[in-house]
């Protein structure tokens, strides 16, 4: 979901590439015209403006609803007046005509100068004018539907249809509210939603991608007849997850009932060979976990894995998801910038962000083709590789032959019990909720339902809407209340259809399970428990007071955190520092001390991920390992991942780390006579899984944790003081920047100029540099810079450093 700005004129993007015909209302052949089909009305709140659901829109109706906020029809307002904030350029040539006409020209470029860099550091707040949702299917839908005849196209494209008007309908009685009283304390229901829609065939790479996208106008209508805004952050964003797995659903439902067509997921058969040499590297056998650990190492959770009709191959997907290879390069390069400058793995939640951050980089001007152009092409594409008849023919005649030989191929809602044992898709629902959230609403719960339930077919969207909830509740009594019941009575007037108060709507209601308080219960538990696993004050002394190889003593706070843990006997302990603080110098003495007292090979390491646990095994000269892949292979029987007495488990990036996880390595290390060591930083990311355990550990332990309070990395005194204060959410940090110089401004251009001519001086002046820009377009921008101003001094080929990597 997208948040459409009052003034942005985002309708008017999908206007433009509506086929010319199309606005004339008439009956176009699509087919041939050049161009997509006109939007048209979408929700059940366009009666209350007197449209027909399903009417072609037009260009002024588009421009009142979405630009003005007024009524489509006679442009009158509809609740308040959107605030519609003046481009940049608008902003800026406003304030530059107010400029004194007798300034020099120094004076006035200064001024200007200034104006700029105002305008482009601040934008003005504006109104929300809807919201943009994309209804997108899998990709072996889309290739299906661009290499089937017309006849089975129509069929796709109307299950297409059918799913999004399905999953509209749930958004509408659901996720759709609005709010009232002072600080909108009431959530009300509406009367659905005032909605457009428009179908597009082909991605930005002209690849074959069915979608539609849906845009929800920031009006809904009340039973009172007010007209009102959506209530976005507590009803419409949370169910945004639980509305795609609605729809995929829906659309597998519809596709398996109308073309007998069957479904797989797609996380190891899409890339064979990777799967094979990472088994073989690993030493694993093929298993559910081994594939969650693959698909792990993709950068791919779990919960996001796609389904795709069986019979596509694999090769024809990749042939046609070039726009997806696109934002996966530019991920990774992402990802190898992440990697060079920390030496540590992004989480999946940083890995989701560079996605983003991808797909907005690569992001084309579209080109509009004809259905009939594209049809040709992606036919020619697909033959390289396949027959498209012989593709089609197969798929198509295989589903009608098993729809016509099954009598019970999708089921009714009563069905469920009598073929899925409820209590067990519940309990995995649960277990998916207490790996992936420390909290969570009945709509994470519901996204959860929908994913488990996938692989059955159902003969409706009430079918599966009816099994869900059925399961639903099973997965709510099963889990704990964190939200207080609120015993006060409402009148009717503000009761919701399914009689709750507005004023506490069932949306809002917070849940965990029993399974993740018990252990954040045993982790606390075992950070008091004290065992045999400790060092002599005498003998820590004797090891403090030495230098280490290089002839390097410790500070008075890493002195005193080796210390502290090595003396603690604790059965889990943490160490906590900043970035900089000296971590891994204080380990390398903790190892030193450990293994001089309980013998070598006693302290080993664990790390979110491969590349990490090589780092900290490397920094130590210890073994270290994937905490993921220790857990699933301490479940087999391999001594390589098994814990022996006296050892030391140096958990690194503890805090990124899933309480359940910590919670096994605890269990493993209190079965083997083991310590546990977490190391991290509360205030960093945290767990992508349901974490917060090490936080807890560190504020219960409070100041008898072993902590590092000063920051090494920084030179001046100053620059330490000012990260410490970053690290800590304040914002006086910024002032310590201010003062010292190391805030610029300006434009996108002045800035570049800038940065090249410091990275001149530098260069020129013997030094080492690094010239380091945010996206590919400004690296390439820059290298050609450089490249022209090494080459022009003589200097290109000398061995220089600091030149833009190219493939950043």
């Amino acid at each position: 979901m997208v948040k459409i700005a009052s003034g942005e004129d985002a309708w008017r993007y999908f206007q433009d590439s509506v086929a010319a015909e199309a606005g004339r209302g008439d009956a176009v052949d699509y087919y041939a015209a050049e161009g997509t089909p006109a939007g048209r009305w979408y929700g059940a709140g366009v009666a209350g403006l007197g449209v027909a659901e399903g009417r072609t829109v037009t260009p002024a109706e588009l421009s009142h609803l979405y630009g003005a906020g007024t009524h489509p029809l006679t442009g009158e307002p509809l609740a308040r007046k959107y605030v519609v904030v003046a481009t940049l350029e608008e902003r800026i040539d406003a304030r530059v005509k107010k400029l004194d006409t007798s300034l020099d020209d120094a004076t006035r470029e200064h001024a200007v100068s200034k104006i700029i860099a105002e305008e482009t550091a601040h934008t003005p707040p504006s109104s929300v004018a809807g919201f943009e949702l994309v209804f997108n299917p899998p990709k072996s839908v889309s290739v299906l539907w661009a290499l089937s005849p017309a006849s089975v196209q129509e069929q796709i494209k109307a299950a297409h249809e059918q799913a999004l008007q399905e999953t509209l309908a749930i958004l509408e009685r659901d996720a759709l509210r609005t709010r009232a009283g002072a600080g909108g304390v009431a959530q009300l229901e509406v009367l659905g939603a005032v909605a457009t829609g428009f179908d597009h065939w082909d991605s930005r790479e002209g690849d074959p991608q069915l979608h539609t996208h849906l845009m929800i106008a920031n009006r809904v209508q009340t039973a009172d007849g007010q007209w009102r805004t959506i209530d976005s952050r507590h009803a419409l964003s949370p169910h945004v997850v639980t509305l795609s797995e609605t729809y995929d659903a829906a659309l597998m439902d519809a596709l398996s009932n109308r073309l007998g067509v069957e479904w797989t997921e797609r996380s190891v058969e899409r890339h064979p060979e990777r799967y094979a040499r990472f088994l073989r590297e690993r030493d694993l056998n093929d298993s559910q976990e081994s594939r969650a650990l693959f698909a792990d190492e993709l950068g791919v959770a779990a919960r996001n894995r796609k389904w795709e009709i069986d019979g596509i191959p694999s090769v024809l997907l990749d042939e046609f998801s070039q726009r997806s290879t696109q934002i996966a390069r530019a991920k990774d390069e992402l990802i190898e910038e992440y990697r060079a400058a920390t030496g540590k793995e992004p989480s999946r939640f940083q890995i989701w962000r560079m996605r983003q951050a991808a797909t907005r980089r690569t992001r084309a001007a579209k080109t509009v083709h004809s259905l009939e152009e594209l049809s040709v092409w992606w036919r020619e594409r697909a033959a390289r590789i396949t027959d498209p008849d012989r593709l089609v023919g197969r798929i198509t005649v295989t589903g009608h032959r098993r729809l016509s030989s099954q009598s019970q191929w999708s089921l009714h809602g009563d069905d469920l019990a009598n073929v899925i044992d409820v209590d067990e898709v519940a309990g995995r629902v649960l277990f998916a909720l207490t790996e992936s959230r420390a909290t969570w609403t009945r709509a994470n719960a519901l996204a959860e339902v929908h994913r488990a339930l996938k692989p059955v077919t159902f003969r409706s969207i009430l079918d599966r809407d009816d099994a869900s909830c059925r399961v639903l509740e099973r997965v709510v009594a099963a889990a704990v209340p964190l939200t207080p019941r609120n015993p006060l009575h409402a009148p009717r007037e503000f009761r919701q259809s399914d009689g709750v108060s507005a004023f506490a709507p069932t949306a809002r209601e917070l849940f965990t399970t029993r399974a993740l308080l018990d252990a954040e219960r045993r982790l606390v538990a075992a950070s008091h428990q004290t065992g045999d696993l400790s060092v002599a004050a005498d003998a820590i002394a004797a090891m403090l007071d030495a230098p280490d190889n290089e002839g390097r003593m410790l500070s008075a706070d890493q002195r005193d955190a080796v210390a502290r843990v090595a003396a603690s006997g604790l059965a889990v302990d943490v160490l906590v520092g900043p970035a900089g603080a000296g971590k891994t110098t204080t380990l390398a003495k903790l190892r030193e001390l450990w293994e001089h007292h309980f013998g070598q090979r006693s302290v080993i390491g664990l790390a979110p991920s491969a590349a990490a646990a090589r780092v900290l095994g490397d920094a130590l000269g210890i073994d270290a390992e994937n905490t993921a892949m220790w857990i699933t292979g301490s479940t087999g029987d391999r001594s390589r991942f098994a814990m022996r007495p006296g050892q030391l488990v140096i958990v690194d990036e503890a805090g990124m780390s899933g309480t359940l996880a910590l919670d096994e390595l605890r269990a493993q290390a209190a079965a083997a006579g083991a310590k546990l060591l977490l190391v991290g930083d509360w205030a960093q990311l945290g767990a992508v899984d349901a974490g917060g355990a090490f936080s807890l550990i560190v504020a219960e332990r409070g100041d008898r944790a072993a902590q590092l309070d000063q920051v090494w990395r920084f030179a001046a005194e100053w620059e330490r003081d000012a990260s410490v204060l970053l690290r800590l959410g304040d914002v006086g940090a910024i002032d310590a920047y201010a003062a010292h110089d190391r805030i610029e401004s300006g434009t996108s251009d002045e800035m570049l100029a800038d940065a090249l001519a410091a990275w001149k001086a530098d260069v020129a002046a013997g030094l080492d540099s690094l010239l380091i820009a945010s996206d590919n377009a400004h690296v390439r921008t820059l290298n050609l810079h450089a490249q022209e101003w090494l080459r022009d001094s003589g200097r290109l080929g000398s061995g220089s450093a600091g030149i833009p990597d190219q493939s950043r």
